[in-house]
């Protein structure tokens, strides 16, 4: 740029020293060349300085949730009322429950009781002895006075009468004992002929058999029921080498005479 300046500084110096004007002053004429010049020059614009833009942070998108279910509403339970809590008592007192079997083996026993209810409280071998004598009578002659013949009367009417002789004692406890559980018979022996004898036989928990003489006393055990009838035997109850038969007990009506043979029984000789 200054060399531009100079050469046209000089230039016009040249035109002004060949010209006829009178030559102005050199100092002032330069200085008004340079002022020229300088006018005549575009005025330099600063460059400007490029600005680099900040860029502007981009949103992270947010992640879209998938919108959940809304839950149906359900049938909301009907609140219920608390009951009240009851206060506890105190156990009640027992109560003396009468005893339906009181005074079974006692005397007079038969008067209060009928037969069908006595029955079960009779139900071991010791209480059917303790009412028998209690409440009902061995009498060897009972059956000609009453009846004319042998006679096998049952248990009830056995209990009715309140007396017998021994088959009617023997009819009445094995009738007793049967309906209470236990394996029981009306033990004949020596039946047939002019002394026999009958007892209440029946088979205890120990699997022995043992018997119930008139109502008055338990016998046994014994391993056999002809162990059993010997024993009666022995003591002059029953002639010896005679029929023992067992005969099923609970008859249910009087036989008299020999029509007693044809009752159901089991020989065993």
């Amino acid at each position: 740029m200054k060399r531009s300046l100079s050469l046209l500084i000089l230039t016009s110096f040249l035109l002004a020293a060949c010209g006829s004007t009178p030559t102005p002053d050199l100092e002032s004429t330069e200085q008004a060349a340079v002022a020229a010049a300088l006018a005549a020059q575009p005025t330099e614009l600063p460059t400007p300085t490029p600005t680099t833009p900040v860029p502007t942070a981009t949103p992270t998108p947010t992640q879209t949730t998938t919108p959940t279910e809304t839950p149906q509403p359900t049938d909301t339970p009907t609140s219920v009322l608390p009951t009240a809590t009851p206060t506890p008592t105190s156990p009640p007192l027992p109560t003396n429950t009468p005893d339906p079997c009181y005074g079974a083996t006692s005397r007079g026993a038969a008067e209060r009781f009928a037969f069908e209810e006595i029955v079960p409280c009779l139900s071991t071998p010791q209480k059917v002895r303790d009412f028998m004598r209690s409440n009902l009578r061995w009498d060897g002659r009972w059956d000609p006075n009453t009846y004319g013949n042998n006679t096998y009367s049952p248990a009830w009417e056995v209990y009715t009468n309140g007396v017998d002789d021994c088959d009617g004692m023997a009819e009445f406890a094995a009738c007793v004992l049967s309906r209470n559980g236990y394996e029981a018979y009306s033990v004949g022996i020596s039946i047939i002929g002019p002394l026999g004898h009958n007892v209440a036989g029946f088979v205890g928990s120990d699997g022995l058999k043992y018997a119930i003489n008139n109502g008055q006393s338990i016998d046994g055990p014994f391993n056999t029921w002809e162990e059993l009838a010997q024993y009666y035997i022995d003591r002059g109850y029953a002639a010896p080498d005679g029929v023992l038969w067992l005969f099923q007990p609970c008859i249910s009506e009087r036989i008299v005479g020999d029509a007693v043979l044809n009752l159901p029984h089991t020989v065993l000789r």
